[in-house]
């Protein structure tokens, strides 16, 4: 006789009816619904602005958008020092992505078209950086 053991592989009733019920509920899938509108606009217009300057980013409409810097560290501080706070590429790196990379959650993203402007220049700038031959930012 084997018994069910709590761990990692365990997922508790409470939570599947909780899901069940999030899934049926007409409310739920459509703030879903809205969200998934908001950040593919978002994404959309961000991964736009980077092409047009020359930036490769990855393709598609999802959350995250990835792109494609000289520098992973460069490109991060660079960012920082402008508040626009991003995650690195490298911890979340598999063999089909290759270079260093940054990931921009789409879903924080302004809707504003001026904001996207100045968060895209500032994109734009990091993905270009890199350290020069004394350790700083060029």
């Amino acid at each position: 006789m084997s018994r069910r053991i709590l761990g990692p592989g365990w997922s508790s009733r409470i939570l599947q009816s909780l899901l069940v019920e999030l899934l049926i509920d007409q409310e739920a899938v459509a703030a879903v619904s809205n969200a998934r509108s908001i950040y593919q606009r978002r994404s959309h217009g961000m991964r736009k602005r980077l092409m047009e300057e020359g930036v490769l980013c990855s393709p598609g409409d999802g959350i995250n958008i990835w792109v494609e810097v000289e520098d992973e560290r460069s490109a991060l501080l660079t960012l920082a020092l402008t508040g626009i706070h991003v995650a690195p590429g490298a911890p979340f790196v598999s063999e089909s992505l290759q270079g260093h990379h940054i990931r921009i959650t789409a879903g924080l993203l302004p809707d504003e078209p001026d904001e996207l402007d100045a968060i895209a220049h500032s994109l734009v700038a990091a993905a270009r950086s890199k350290r020069s031959a004394n350790g700083g930012i060029s």
